[in-house]
């Protein structure tokens, strides 16, 4: 949510951050420090428990040169391995109505954010269904499309995007998911919502887990959804299946989850909340 700062360090020769005229660079040396995925920030595998050492560290965080993280000082650089994001929401509100309706968001740090010109982002719903069935219960997927442009061929929740004529965040989860799967609304009983889940590509996921008893109906929109299927809710709350996998993009090496069922192979985003859902249920 909270811009990181772009990396401002000299080329060899110049001078450091913040340093007189003149001084080097200091080397860039591995540290034991890490953020994790939900904004947590370790030192030697130790959370702080302060928090404004946290934020007089966000301060002089910088990215570096291939895309990663460090703290950088006039007189040292230490490199910062961050799991997803260093600057997460913890907490989200929504004030107002209609066309002066905003969304805040509490970040890590304790800073509070408004969506605005300056911290755009784009706000996206799902429904993260539960399904009651005999057997015990299941969280309900989708398998996108394998033409859209977005995603595709990935699994995911119904939801997307949301729209003027919605009358909170509840109701964009359910009329997606509804245009998606063809689930109506009264068949869903809201339980509440996950962590706000903040992607790499600059937009934001608010997860609204409902409850569904069968029987219930479905219509698949043929044109976005290949398949909807369902994964037995043990399998998600095993901290066994929750695999940590990384891959390249843009020049940066980016960790990520993932919860492998089946011949199915449920990464990123989704993975992350299912992750999410588990912390929550455990808690």
């Amino acid at each position: 949510m909270t811009e990181t700062p772009k990396n401002d360090s000299a080329p060899d020769g110049g001078s450091a951050p913040g340093a007189p005229a003149g001084r080097p660079v200091p080397p860039l040396v591995q540290g034991d420090m890490r953020i994790a995925r939900d904004g947590t920030w370790y030192h030697e595998g130790t959370p702080f428990k302060r928090l404004p050492l946290v934020k007089l560290f966000s301060t002089v965080l910088r990215r570096t040169e291939d895309g990663g993280y460090m703290l950088a000082t006039p007189v040292e650089r230490v490199a910062v391995e961050v799991e997803d994001a260093p600057f997460v929401a913890v907490e989200m509100i929504e004030e107002g109505e209609g066309e002066t309706r905003s969304l805040r968001f509490r970040t890590n740090i304790d800073e509070w954010v408004t969506l605005d010109d300056e911290h755009p982002l784009r706000v996206e719903l799902v429904l993260v269904p539960l399904i009651d069935r005999p057997e015990g219960l299941t969280v309900l997927l989708t398998q996108r499309t394998a033409h859209l442009q977005k995603h595709a061929g990935q699994i995911s929740f119904p939801g997307g995007g949301h729209e003027p004529q919605d009358p909170d965040l509840v109701a964009t989860a359910l009329r997606e998911t509804e245009e998606e799967i063809g689930l109506p609304p009264q068949h869903v009983a809201v339980l509440g919502r996950l962590d706000l889940y903040e992607t790499s590509t600059a937009y934001g996921v608010v997860p609204v887990v409902g409850w569904i008893q069968p029987p219930f109906p479905l219509k698949i929109d043929p044109f976005e959804v290949a398949d909807v299927f369902e994964v037995p809710l043990d399998f998600v709350l095993d901290p066994a299946n929750h695999r940590r996998d990384s891959a390249v993009r843009d020049g940066r090496s980016r960790s990520f989850y993932v919860l492998p069922y089946q011949d199915r192979y449920i990464w990123g985003a989704t993975a992350g909340m299912l992750v999410n859902l588990y912390e929550v249920l455990r808690a």
